[in-house]
């Protein structure tokens, strides 16, 4: 079976319910958000790092050397700092799930692995993070 999809570029594609083992990976990526539960958290935006794990087949941008055959992941990036820059959360557990939503609806993956980094949010620790895995329900 294999669903039909739009990627972000607008090309219709073809995935094959068995895709995925393929990993496209962005690391680091820095954003900044309003985030957190204390008042002293929501007076201006924190840095934020996040880094994805994109579950794609890349075989036929292999085959190609055609960016329309996959990811953009420049665009991606570009659509997640736009995204979590104008919101405001109160857990990085709600930011994490929101952009693999996000992903997910916009991007050509079967699936979307996201570590969010928070640093110095708590006195005693350099970080905490949250890592989350979430695929398409349809796939």
């Amino acid at each position: 079976m294999t669903l039909r999809v739009k990627p972000a570029n607008n090309k219709i594609s073809t995935l094959n319910k068995k895709g995925g083992d393929d990993k496209i990976i962005i690391s680091d990526i820095q954003l900044k958000t309003v985030i957190g539960v204390h008042d002293w958290e929501k007076k201006e935006p924190r840095d934020i790092i996040m880094t994805i794990e994109l579950g794609v087949d890349i075989s036929a941008a292999a085959k190609t050397d055609d960016i329309n055959e996959t990811v953009d992941y420049d665009e991606l990036t570009q659509r997640l700092i736009s995204f979590n820059k104008n919101k405001t959360f109160n857990l990085i557990e709600t930011m994490a799930e929101e952009s693999a939503t996000l992903i997910l609806n916009e991007f050509n993956v079967f699936n979307v692995q996201i570590t969010l980094v928070k640093p110095q949010a708590m006195p005693f620790s350099k970080s905490v993070a949250v890592k989350i895995f979430r695929k398409k329900t349809n796939v």
